[in-house]
């Protein structure tokens, strides 16, 4: 079997409030050369459920933990579970842009040998409505390790939101999981 270009990993625990927004904006992506892997953290509300009506969904991959094992273990079960070369985290309570995807793999296609990626995001509120737009980043398009080290010094975590990243594979495998 081939593998999709991206894989978009999901960790879950009891997210039913925003699930459905979030699932429903990943499927509808104007890109469809993608896996979405969903896992479950023993949810004891109604994401269980929620997640049964994606099932069939050709691209939805959905696993459960049996006991909660917290975020890390989750994302690192997720990021096992992926097959692509480039890989997309997302949270349970963001929603993506219809063309995000599509946009990742114009960059990746021009840039196929970088280790990480993270754009801007817009912050929205509980209903949906962008409360506050993504700023305009200064910062160059490619960092070298130093401007990045030096941006993170001072400013913290240059992706800010684990929703805004994807990384490749092979950078992956070679730094180890969370």
């Amino acid at each position: 079997m081939r593998s999709p270009r991206f894989s978009v990993v999901l960790p879950v625990y009891n997210g039913a409030h925003y699930l459905r927004e979030c699932l429903d904006s990943i499927l509808a992506q104007t890109f469809d050369d993608y896996e979405l892997v969903v896992v479950d953290d023993a949810s004891t509300d109604d994401s269980t459920n929620i997640l049964a009506t994606y099932r069939g969904h050709k691209q939805t991959r959905i696993f459960r933990h049996e006991k909660n094992e917290g975020l890390f273990p989750t994302l690192n079960d997720a990021l096992r579970q992926s097959r692509a070369p480039l890989i997309h985290l997302l949270g349970q309570d963001d929603q993506m842009k219809r063309r995000c995807l599509e946009r990742w793999d114009a960059f990746w296609r021009e840039h196929p040998t970088l280790g990480m990626a993270y754009c801007q995001r817009d912050t929205i509120d509980e209903s949906g409505a962008i409360i506050e737009s993504a700023p305009d980043d200064q910062t160059p398009t490619i960092l070298s390790t130093r401007q990045v080290a030096q941006i993170s010094f001072y400013h913290g975590s240059m992706p800010g939101n684990i929703a805004s990243v994807v990384l490749r594979r092979e950078a992956l495998d070679e730094v180890g999981l969370f």
